[in-house]
């Protein structure tokens, strides 16, 4: 009988489609209680994985639907094999700010210069993230850019950092879900206050949904209980 609660909660979650928090809302509460986090801010704790969880779903949607033949990004793209290219206006159009005006891109050269990558890059840039592209580190994502694999790969820089001899380490909780791997990590690592140093961003909450045209992406409170709780 003590586990009933459980289980009407995990049916409720699953019928609202809130797999984030059914997953996380135990965890997540014990944090909270050890932090002596309050009840609202431990709900909007919960509410931003599962909204960056949401986002990541429905770009991977996104992406299975538009039938891509292969999946490339810009940031994987040799501009300086191709020096003619204008690379500022390719920046520019992976703003995707063309999709709203109903423009057309037209890409014109001879085979093999690259067409095809740059097409494949902006579509993936208007399905994704569009002004969030950052530019070279596909090579680091080789070993696959799905959850588990970003944060067996952050696990595996901040082990090689801290065997170097790094003890300080920055985050940023508009940059994704970086506060949780390293959270995650140091907690498996038995690490504390006496071994690191961790710095952070701290008083934005991100609400611009990942579109470029919002008028407001962030909002600010630099209080009190807010840092505390961060």
């Amino acid at each position: 009988m003590t586990d009933t609660p459980q289980i009407l909660l995990a049916h409720h979650l699953k019928a609202l489609k809130l797999p984030t928090f059914l997953r996380e809302y135990d965890k997540v509460a014990r944090l909270c209680a050890a932090e002596g986090v309050d009840h609202p801010r431990y709900l909007m704790r919960l509410a931003e994985m599962e909204m960056i969880d949401r986002e990541r779903r429905m770009v991977d949607r996104r992406i299975k639907a538009a039938r891509f033949p292969t999946v490339k990004s810009l940031d994987s793209f040799d501009f300086l094999a191709l020096p003619s290219l204008n690379k500022m206006l390719v920046l520019e159009l992976a703003r995707s700010d063309y999709v709203e005006r109903r423009e057309n891109v037209i890409a014109v050269g001879n085979s093999g210069t690259g067409k095809s990558h740059v097409a494949l890059g902006l579509g993936l840039a208007a399905l994704g993230r569009p002004g969030y592209i950052n530019l070279g580190h596909a090579d680091d994502l080789a070993g696959g850019q799905d959850e588990a694999s970003l944060r067996m790969q952050s696990f595996a820089v901040l082990d090689a950092a801290y065997h170097a001899g790094i003890t300080t380490f920055d985050a940023a909780r508009s940059y994704g879900q970086d506060e949780a791997f390293l959270a995650e990590w140091l907690e498996s690592r038995q690490l504390g206050p006496d071994d690191v140093q961790v710095g952070s961003k701290w008083g934005y909450t991100y609400i611009a949904d990942w579109q470029v045209q919002a008028n407001q992406h962030k909002v600010k409170e630099h209080s009190l209980p807010n840092f505390i709780w961060q």
